[in-house]
């Protein structure tokens, strides 16, 4: 029965060898593409955080030209008021002018002819 143990023992023993030397060359064959998967891995995190810096930035850059804008929009209404209100007076000076030459003109004696 010992002898029956130890060929079983040794059938085990070459079994698990051999199952060990598969894992290892699988082993061997699966390195290569894991190295090459966290570099790429890394190299994808780089660009995304790259990415995002960029978003980040240009984000930055559109809020700015936004506020910007608005400000352009708040001084170009500041001055279509001013120029309004410029017309206006404009308007009241001729009116004013046109009145007065009315009256002197009414003020001169007619001529006789």
């Amino acid at each position: 029965m010992t002898q029956a143990a130890d060929a079983a023992r040794q059938a085990a023993d070459r079994d698990a060898s051999a199952a060990l030397q598969r894992l290892l060359d699988a082993q061997k064959e699966t390195q290569p593409l894991m190295l090459q998967y966290r570099d790429e891995l890394s190299k994808a995190r780089a660009e995304i955080s790259s990415l995002e810096t960029q978003l980040e930035q240009a984000r930055t850059m559109l809020q700015s030209a936004m506020k910007a804008e608005k400000k352009d929009l708040v001084e170009m209404a500041d001055a279509e008021k001013k120029s309004v209100a410029v017309e206006e007076a404009l308007a009241e000076i001729e009116k004013q002018m046109a009145e007065a030459m009315g009256a002197s003109k009414d003020d001169q004696p007619a001529m006789v002819g």
